[in-house]
Protein backbone atom coordinates (compact mmCIF):
# COMPACT_ATOMS: atom_id res chain seq x y z
CA UNK A 1 0.00 0.00 0.00
CA UNK A 2 1.35 3.71 -0.54
CA UNK A 3 -0.37 6.68 0.20
CA UNK A 4 0.01 10.30 0.00
CA UNK A 5 -0.96 12.88 2.89
CA UNK A 6 -2.08 16.74 2.40
CA UNK A 7 -3.23 17.32 5.93
CA UNK A 8 -0.58 16.33 8.50
CA UNK A 9 -2.21 12.96 8.93
CA UNK A 10 -5.65 14.19 9.50
CA UNK A 11 -6.79 12.29 6.06
CA UNK A 12 -5.31 10.82 3.30
CA UNK A 13 -5.63 8.89 -0.14
CA UNK A 14 -4.51 5.17 -0.41
CA UNK A 15 -3.36 3.64 -3.81
CA UNK A 16 -5.18 0.46 -4.88
CA UNK A 17 -4.21 -2.41 -3.28
CA UNK A 18 -1.11 -5.02 -4.25
CA UNK A 19 -3.72 -8.24 -2.96
CA UNK A 20 -1.70 -11.06 -1.51
CA UNK A 21 0.45 -11.79 -4.00
CA UNK A 22 2.81 -9.63 -3.25
CA UNK A 23 3.45 -11.21 0.05
CA UNK A 24 5.12 -14.49 -1.41
CA UNK A 25 8.45 -14.42 0.50
CA UNK A 26 9.75 -13.29 -2.78
CA UNK A 27 11.71 -10.18 -3.44
CA UNK A 28 9.55 -7.73 -5.32
CA UNK A 29 10.13 -4.10 -6.88
CA UNK A 30 7.23 -1.78 -5.54
CA UNK A 31 6.96 1.95 -6.62
CA UNK A 32 4.33 4.02 -5.18
CA UNK A 33 3.83 7.70 -7.33
CA UNK A 34 1.61 10.64 -6.78
CA UNK A 35 1.72 13.34 -9.82
CA UNK A 36 -0.83 15.75 -8.55
CA UNK A 37 -3.49 14.25 -10.02
CA UNK A 38 -3.37 10.31 -8.97
CA UNK A 39 -2.12 7.94 -6.25
CA UNK A 40 -0.15 4.56 -8.28
CA UNK A 41 1.08 1.59 -7.16
CA UNK A 42 3.56 -0.32 -8.87
CA UNK A 43 4.29 -4.24 -8.77
CA UNK A 44 7.47 -5.75 -10.69
CA UNK A 45 6.96 -2.84 -13.51
CA UNK A 46 3.42 -3.25 -13.44
CA UNK A 47 0.80 -0.52 -12.65
CA UNK A 48 -1.81 -2.45 -9.85
CA UNK A 49 -5.35 -1.37 -10.44
CA UNK A 50 -5.88 2.11 -12.05
CA UNK A 51 -4.92 4.60 -9.78
CA UNK A 52 -6.71 6.58 -6.89
CA UNK A 53 -7.30 9.82 -7.89
CA UNK A 54 -6.65 12.92 -5.65
CA UNK A 55 -5.26 16.36 -5.93
CA UNK A 56 -3.00 18.78 -4.19
CA UNK A 57 0.46 19.55 -2.88
CA UNK A 58 1.95 16.67 -0.08
CA UNK A 59 2.06 18.08 3.13
CA UNK A 60 5.81 15.87 4.06
CA UNK A 61 8.23 17.93 4.52
CA UNK A 62 11.25 15.63 3.07
CA UNK A 63 14.53 15.97 4.19
CA UNK A 64 13.60 19.21 6.60
CA UNK A 65 11.18 17.24 9.15
CA UNK A 66 10.52 13.32 10.39
CA UNK A 67 7.28 13.22 9.01
CA UNK A 68 8.03 10.82 5.91
CA UNK A 69 8.02 7.08 6.98
CA UNK A 70 8.38 3.89 4.96
CA UNK A 71 7.62 0.56 6.34
CA UNK A 72 5.67 2.71 9.60
CA UNK A 73 3.71 5.27 10.19
CA UNK A 74 3.33 6.85 13.23
CA UNK A 75 0.44 6.50 15.55
CA UNK A 76 -0.68 3.28 13.78
CA UNK A 77 0.72 0.65 16.08
CA UNK A 78 0.53 -2.87 14.48
CA UNK A 79 0.75 -1.73 10.83
CA UNK A 80 4.85 -1.63 10.17
CA UNK A 81 6.01 -3.68 7.68
CA UNK A 82 7.49 -7.05 8.47
CA UNK A 83 10.14 -7.46 6.07
CA UNK A 84 13.38 -6.20 4.37
CA UNK A 85 13.23 -2.95 2.38
CA UNK A 86 16.40 -2.37 0.11
CA UNK A 87 17.30 0.66 -1.37
CA UNK A 88 14.26 3.14 -1.09
CA UNK A 89 14.79 6.11 -2.99
CA UNK A 90 12.65 9.00 -2.99
CA UNK A 91 12.77 10.92 -6.20
CA UNK A 92 11.51 14.74 -6.91
CA UNK A 93 8.90 14.02 -9.16
CA UNK A 94 6.66 11.20 -10.20
CA UNK A 95 7.94 8.81 -12.85
CA UNK A 96 6.22 7.42 -15.46
CA UNK A 97 5.02 4.29 -16.07
CA UNK A 98 7.65 3.52 -18.93
CA UNK A 99 9.85 4.66 -16.74
CA UNK A 100 8.99 2.44 -13.54
CA UNK A 101 9.16 -0.67 -16.08
CA UNK A 102 12.34 0.32 -17.31
CA UNK A 103 14.13 0.51 -13.92
CA UNK A 104 12.37 -2.80 -12.60
CA UNK A 105 13.93 -4.42 -15.92
CA UNK A 106 16.98 -2.84 -15.66
CA UNK A 107 18.10 -4.07 -12.12
CA UNK A 108 16.63 -7.64 -11.82
CA UNK A 109 18.73 -7.75 -15.03
CA UNK A 110 21.76 -6.42 -13.02
CA UNK A 111 20.72 -8.69 -10.38
CA UNK A 112 20.73 -11.69 -12.81
CA UNK A 113 24.17 -10.53 -14.18
CA UNK A 114 26.01 -10.11 -10.83
CA UNK A 115 24.83 -12.87 -9.18
CA UNK A 116 26.27 -15.46 -11.97
CA UNK A 117 29.44 -13.35 -10.70
CA UNK A 118 32.33 -15.55 -9.04
CA UNK A 119 32.85 -14.07 -5.60
CA UNK A 120 35.15 -11.31 -5.18
CA UNK A 121 38.16 -10.80 -4.90
CA UNK A 122 39.10 -13.56 -7.53
CA UNK A 123 42.55 -15.12 -6.98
Amino acid sequence: MFYVDHSDGATFTRSPDAGTGVWDGNWHFVVGTYDGSTVRLYVDGTEVGAGTRDSGALAYGGPTSNDLFIGHYEGCSGLDFSGSIDEPTIWTRALSANEVRFAYLALTTLHRITTRLSSFPVN
